[in-house]
C-alpha cells in the first residue's frame, strides 16, 4: 500500500476513535483500541506468533 494512502488511513482511524460516541460504545463493551502499523504493527503480530507457539507447544495443542 502507498506510504500515502497508509497515512491517511491511520489518520482517519484515529480521528474516528476520538469521536465521544465512539469511545463511550467501545469503552462499554471494555474495548480501548490503539492504531498501530509499520514496524510497531510488524513487532507486535511477531511476538503474538511467538507467544501462540509457545503456548501450543506447552499445551500440546493440535489443529483437528
Amino acid at each position: 500500500m502507498p506510504k500515502e494512502i497508509l497515512a491517511r488511513f491511520v489518520s482517519d482511524f484515529k480521528r474516528g476513535y476520538q469521536v465521544p460516541e465512539v469511545k463511550t460504545k467501545l469503552a462499554a463493551q471494555g474495548l480501548f483500541p490503539k492504531v498501530i502499523c509499520g514496524e510497531e504493527f510488524r513487532t507486535f503480530i511477531g511476538a503474538q506468533v511467538d507467544l501462540y507457539k509457545t503456548l501450543t507447544k506447552e499445551f500440546d495443542i493440535k489443529m483437528q
